[in-house]
């Protein structure tokens, strides 16, 4: 069985997929989604339209700490 597929994003990967998440949330008929912390309406989105605010493609740490840590322990 053959699954692949692509999304065309005309130069615009952030709205196409933030549109290709609302159509599959519609589609699919959810009351909420738990969605990484670091958007402004926090982590629980009620509403597709709050999906506006959603960035897949941010960093989930906003820096490495290992470094830190190799620095501390010397």
């Amino acid at each position: 069985m053959n699954t692949e597929w692509t999304l065309n994003t005309h130069g615009d990967p952030l709205g196409t997929l933030q549109k290709f998440i609302a159509a599959l949330w519609r589609q699919t008929d959810l009351d909420a989604m738990v969605v990484p912390p670091d958007i402004e309406n926090g982590s629980l989105l009620k509403t597709p339209e709050q999906l506006k605010s959603l960035n897949p493609f941010q960093p989930l740490m906003k820096a490495n700490t290992a470094r830190r840590v190799v620095d501390t322990a010397q």
